[in-house]
């Protein structure tokens, strides 16, 4: 039957396919006919077809035009690009996505695509284009106000800049890095981050380095030790405790210090157990040890003063406490004591205890008479000494006496 091609220029009953006709000027439906552009007039529209061949597999729900090339996305998040040839291809298919919005913004020169709980992006469209999902996520993508290096660490490669006053340390400086390190140093080596730096001379200014260690826990070298009954963690025990009162300065390598057992290569713990910067505390190595003199691998960071103490961290490969047994820590004597510390390279296994109540900061002595009744003393605290009556500045230390003569106690 041949297509029936009707032409009108006014409705005036109106057009229905049913016998109770419209309103006037007015018609049913219509299919290829577009009667909103002008509201005087129809346009018969050309018939759909598919041009994409076997590319397009799903329903395209949204396109964005850009430059003449139209990216589009489907109902199962397949990803395609349309040329001004009416050439498709398939770029991606995005996780996530049922084909819910895309956004061109020519500010940056990226598509926007959302996923289920995130955004990505594609572009920039007008030099090599990329895909990032995420993009906005915590754990990478592109950053949106950053550029970034790739520095490969066997290369010896590094980026540089002319040198500026405003980076010397005059005062208080600020300095940030953002590093995702695809390998580390090797142990005795270091990898600089970022510096101001000069070997030779005194044009060292600073710098902030990954530095490698082995052998934190120790190397084991006190072997396996046992403790089978109640002791004390001090020259007494099976290893004995090495430890002494010291000094030292900060930023150089010598401790004062006195013991005879100190020895190249030990590893010791330096605390500031009372006095000004009381809790202070580094580890370092001892390089040599001549009559009162620890000499370290490195510098020391800190100031340490009278009130301060050095001991040797014994390296023990396994270390066990076993039932019912205690191990003590050797008291406090105002010089050293009041600590338990040593290293273990295997492992450690406590089905006793360890236990250091009492073995700190010592009580002040027993009430003394006087002609008008008693005196009690203060105990010891991190800045104060034992056995005075004033409690100003000393904190922590223990109970004294009563007193009607002015003494104080400790708190």
């Amino acid at each position: 039957m041949a297509k029936d091609v009707k032409n009108f220029e006014r409705y005036v009953s109106g057009i229905s396919d049913f016998e109770t006709e419209g309103a006037q000027d007015s018609f049913s439906h219509g299919r290829s006919v577009d009667h909103r552009t002008s509201p005087t007039s129809f346009k018969l529209l050309p018939k759909s077809i598919k041009e994409s061949g076997s590319i397009v597999t799903d329903l395209i729900k949204w396109g964005e035009t850009v430059s003449g090339v139209t990216y589009m996305i489907g109902d199962s998040g397949k990803f395609y690009k349309r040329t001004g040839a009416g050439s498709y291809s398939l770029l991606r298919t995005i996780a996530n996505n049922s084909g819910n919005g895309l956004g061109y913004f020519a500010e940056d020169d990226f598509v926007y695509y959302p996923n289920d709980k995130s955004i990505g992006r594609y572009g920039p469209i007008a030099s090599t284009p990329a895909f990032t999902d995420d993009f906005l996520g915590a754990q990478g993508g592109v950053p949106t106000n950053l550029t970034s290096i790739d520095l490969e660490a066997g290369s010896s490669q590094y980026a540089a800049r002319a040198d500026t006053a405003s980076l010397s340390i005059t005062g208080d400086l600020s300095m940030e890095i953002w590093v995702y390190p695809e390998s580390l140093p090797a142990s005795g080596s270091s990898m600089a981050l970022l510096a101001k730096w000069d070997e030779s001379g005194t044009l060292r200014s600073y710098k902030m380095d990954y530095a490698a260690v082995s052998g934190y826990f120790g190397d084991g070298g006190d072997g396996a030790v046992t403790v089978s009954s109640s002791d004390v963690y001090d020259s007494g025990f099976a290893t004995p405790l090495i430890d002494a009162s010291c000094t030292a300065t900060s930023g150089t390598p010598t401790i004062s210090a006195t013991n005879a057992s100190f020895a190249a290569d030990q590893e010791i713990l330096i605390i500031q157990s009372r006095g000004t910067g009381a809790g202070t505390w580094e580890r370092r190595t001892i390089l040599s040890y001549t009559a009162g003199t620890i000499t370290t691998t490195e510098n020391l960071s800190a100031t340490y003063v009278s009130g301060a103490q050095v001991l040797v961290l014994n390296e023990f490969t396994n270390f066990t406490i076993n039932t019912s047994i205690t191990l003590t820590a050797k008291a406090w004597d105002g010089t050293t004591g009041g600590i338990l510390a040593f290293l273990c390279s295997g492992t450690l296994t406590v089905t006793g205890s360890i236990n250091a109540t009492g073995k700190g900061f010592r009580g002040a002595s027993a009430p003394s008479a006087t002609a008008t009744g008693y005196i009690g003393f203060q105990g010891e605290g991190t800045a104060g000494a034992r056995d005075t009556k004033s409690v100003s500045a000393n904190g922590s230390g223990a109970g004294g006496g009563r007193t009607n003569d002015g003494g104080g106690s400790g708190g």
